[in-house]
């Protein structure tokens, strides 16, 4: 009888007990170029102020995180990706036209430096 009682109540035990599915948080090198994962602030490269600024970002929602459990959290993790990649998204958008007026700048430059050299002979 003591058997039964110990396998009905193990059982009673085991079949309440739900295993929790592993959640992975979002690791910042999932988003960041390896160049700028570990920005610091700087007054001299704007890429790299940048990319300072999301990692810090990025941290806040990471700690935010800790509030949240299970669905909660699972969900909440899929959000902070979701913000990173659309992120991304309007950085490498931005990218291209960042080089496109550094390059204009250049060209301004080199033509002003031209004129600068025909004037001066």
């Amino acid at each position: 009888m003591k058997k039964i009682i110990c396998v009905i109540a193990l059982t009673v035990i085991f079949s309440g007990m739900t295993f929790a599915k592993e959640v992975t948080p979002p690791q910042w090198n999932e988003f960041c170029p390896s160049t700028y994962l570990n920005a610091q602030p700087t007054k001299y490269n704007k890429e790299e102020n940048y990319w300072y600024q999301r990692r810090v970002e990025f941290n806040e929602m990471i700690n935010q995180s800790k509030q949240y459990q299970d669905q909660k959290l699972e969900d909440y993790y899929t959000h902070i990706r979701d913000t990173e990649i659309s992120k991304n998204r309007l950085w490498q958008s931005g990218e291209s036209s960042f080089n496109t007026k550094q390059k204009k700048n250049l060209q301004k430059t080199n033509d002003m430096n031209t004129m600068f050299h025909i004037r001066q002979f």
